[in-house]
């Protein structure tokens, strides 16, 4: 990738890769470079996360090249906060899986290098019926005990 854009360039890379009159591959380059950049100058990776990640949220109206693209930088700059956006492209269907598959998504998101594996979801909260109803039956419980005791 040449190092054609640096740290001040990015507005006119925000501006192109907003524009959905460009060129998708035009837009796949920005895209390219704008995570290149955020990767040598780290003080900028906030504002192309934001970036990359607000182009990938309108990924039923962009191309699935593009939506590829973007999923490959927020992948590169380890942009976890996007997963939802990328989990929604992918089970929408628009994600040019030529470019990017799902399983490369996880083993690139996975901390060991090479892992394949589903990421954790979390346990289902407890309602808070349920878990005043749980306490109820734990303290019945406990004033059985100390009736045997």
């Amino acid at each position: 990738m040449p190092a054609s854009i640096g740290p001040e360039s990015l507005p006119a890379a925000l501006v192109v890769l907003r524009d959905e009159l460009a060129d998708v591959a035009q837009r796949q380059s920005v895209t390219q470079e704008m995570t290149e950049v955020a990767l040598a100058a780290p003080e900028t990776r906030a504002t192309v996360v934001d970036a990359l990640a607000a182009a990938l949220e309108a990924y039923d109206e962009n191309p699935p090249a593009l939506n590829a693209e973007l999923i490959r930088g927020l992948m590169r700059l380890r942009a976890d906060a996007a997963h939802r956006a990328i989990e929604d492209a992918f089970a929408m269907g628009r994600v040019d899986e030529r470019l990017i598959t799902f399983e490369q998504v996880l083993a690139g998101f996975a901390l060991m290098p090479g892992l394949v594996a589903e990421p954790e979801r979390p346990a289902p909260r407890a309602k808070p019926a349920d878990k005043a109803k749980a306490k109820r039956k734990a303290t019945r419980q406990a004033r059985k005990q100390n009736r045997r005791d």
